[in-house]
């Protein structure tokens, strides 16, 4: 996919996934206004999360860890799995990342409470260096 120029630079390619609407459009609206992100999809359930990502090929996957049809958890592993790239943030009320750390998983995804400022994320501002990964 061809990055998204948006403010006259490339940006960070997006793609949400959260099954209660109003989060899911209140967070696209938020990364929207930061100049160097672009939300190129939006799901409200695992198997629409995992066929954005394949079609939109983001650089960052952002989802709810419990979701309809697939888990956020389930659709990292599918992603990794497939060898995509994109780097995937699992947000979740929960306050344990150890849900998120299996032992048949070395690295997995990182997660974020979902009170944690987007801009924070250090895995948006490392997407932005996947080229160089």
């Amino acid at each position: 996919m061809s990055p998204i120029i948006k403010e006259g630079r490339k940006t960070i390619r997006v793609v949400l996934a959260e099954d209660q609407g109003m989060v899911l459009g209140a967070l696209a609206a938020l990364l929207e206004i930061e100049g160097d992100i672009s939300v190129v999809g939006q799901a409200r359930n695992g198997k629409e999360a995992l066929e954005a990502v394949l079609a939109h090929k983001p650089d960052v996957f952002i989802t709810d860890i419990e979701m309809p049809h697939m888990s956020g958890l389930d659709v990292a592993v599918e992603l990794k799995r497939r060898r995509t790239g994109t780097r995937v943030v699992i947000v979740t009320t929960f306050a344990r990342a150890d849900i998120c750390a299996a032992p048949s998983k070395p690295e997995p995804p990182a997660t974020c409470s979902k009170t944690c400022a987007p801009k924070n994320s250090p895995m948006l501002s490392a997407a932005s260096n996947r080229d160089s990964a």
